[in-house]
């Protein structure tokens, strides 16, 4: 190949490295794309171009490679700091994060040459491969990369950790010596090494963050469960208010009427008479299950939406105040029990109303007795030896499947409570089990 045609390759490739590195670090601190950006960015790229061609023009091609972290890479880092405002980390990061990206082209072009045939110098494949890559990053990966640049300092360290060491590592053992091919065994090894560590950190981190996460959603959702019931507790207070108000005002004709009996000797109609006075008493009474605020707002909750249903719920909550466990994770656990229980209640008696034919005058909707089976979802929870123990049975219709004990759905967007449950039955060190006889389904829990 004539040695202009080289020179010029090798020119092209230099001046694409630097593009791609602005545009890549660009994209992921998450700059802009206008008029006064792009004439910046186009600014920069001029004066890191220029210094390059001073530092080999006047050195040499090592010397370029040896200096490139002072004249392209810390001016760019203070580029972005000083004319777009980023954080000092974030902008080294991106630096040193687009620094890494160029390894996917590098890697490509050299396994093409690695394939048999004749091809074209390594630095045209180089310079194709840095295009492709560049559109593929920022069409795909570089917006999100740009949200992680704005996270606090402490996330920036853990996701910028990879990328800081691997720029250290390949400068070190390819730039400033050649002990990654001295075939060194610590040097070749460190690399993955860091990876499987790196790794493993993540794991750890990503599930931490995802357990804050998911705490943070229960707490919302049972906040959110708390203000309704709470607005339901007021208008039921301000209607049992009423009704004690006009039980008051009655409470003489009630006496009257009473006492007419007794003397009448008529005793029948006088304990009728008080069982209906003492119905309306009963009917002023707000329920409290136990001492418990939120598992009283999920159970009161979850009445309500039954009795719109008109579902009975037979519930007996023996639970006092402080739980044996996390209460967040419990009432997530309950509250995902009790939906589950609501929504195969609600079908069988949609499927007991197709079957059956509602007698004369009798109203037709989902929640009337069938003429057999169970009426009501039955929940019990206790506390012995420092562990909470929840027993939930509701009626089902159609065939349940279990695998490895547990029910599993083809129904895309079920299953998702049970899953729910089982994770949470296992993050509280507790167990839970499902049987089914005679159309009742029985969830176990312990934990």
């Amino acid at each position: 190949m004539p040695q202009m045609l080289a020179s010029s390759l090798n020119i092209i490739d230099a001046f694409s490295l630097i593009l791609f590195g602005v545009g890549i670090s660009a994209a992921f601190l998450g700059v802009k794309a206008s008029r006064k950006n792009s004439a910046l960015l186009v600014g920069a790229i001029v004066v890191l171009v220029v210094s390059q061609y001073f530092v080999w023009h006047f050195g040499s091609v090592s010397m370029m490679r040896r200096t490139y972290p002072l004249f392209v890479h810390l001016p760019l880092t203070l580029f972005y700091v000083c004319f777009f405002k980023k954080r000092t980390l974030s902008s080294l990061l991106a630096v040193i994060t687009a620094y890494l990206c160029c390894q996917v082209s590098k890697w490509l072009a050299l396994a093409l040459l690695a394939l048999p045939g004749e091809f074209l110098p390594y630095e045209f494949y180089h310079t194709l491969f840095l295009i492709v890559t560049s559109v593929l990053i920022i069409r795909f990966a570089a917006n999100s990369v740009a949200e992680i640049f704005h996270k606090p300092t402490r996330a920036l360290l853990i996701f910028g950790a990879l990328p800081m060491v691997y720029y250290i590592f390949d400068y070190a053992s390819t730039v400033f010596s050649q002990a990654l091919y001295k075939n060194v065994v610590l040097v070749s090894e460190f690399m993955p090494f860091t990876l499987a560590v790196a790794y493993l950190a993540f794991c750890v981190i990503y599930y931490r963050q995802y357990e804050q996460a998911n705490e943070a959603k229960q707490r919302t959702a049972l906040l959110e469960m708390q203000k309704q019931q709470s607005i339901r507790n007021v208008e039921t207070m301000q209607q049992s208010e009423r009704e004690i108000a006009l039980l008051r005002h009655d409470m003489r004709h009630y006496l009257d009427g009473i006492a007419a009996f007794i003397e009448a000797d008529n005793s029948e109609a006088a304990l009728k008479y008080m069982d209906r006075l003492e119905e309306r008493i009963d009917s002023t009474k707000i329920i409290q299950y136990c001492t418990n605020e939120l598992i009283n707002t999920v159970l009161a909750t979850y009445e309500a939406r039954m009795k719109e249903h008109h579902i009975e719920f037979d519930c007996i909550a023996k639970v006092g105040a402080v739980l044996p466990c996390s209460e967040i994770d419990f009432t997530s656990l309950l509250a995902n029990a009790l939906e589950n229980a609501l929504k195969a209640t609600i079908h069988y008696y949609e499927v007991e109303r197709t079957s059956q034919t509602p007698a004369k005058g009798e109203p037709n909707y989902a929640g009337h007795k069938p003429e057999h089976g169970p009426c009501s979802i039955c929940l019990r929870l206790e506390m012995s030896d420092h562990k909470l123990l929840m027993s939930l049975t509701n009626p089902f219709t159609g065939d349940i499947r279990f695998k490895d004990g547990v029910p599993t759905s083809k129904e895309k967007g079920h299953g998702l409570g049970t899953e729910s449950i089982i994770y949470v039955a296992s993050k509280l060190k507790g167990n839970c089990q499902y049987s089914t006889h005679n159309d009742i389904f029985t969830l176990r829990v312990v934990v």
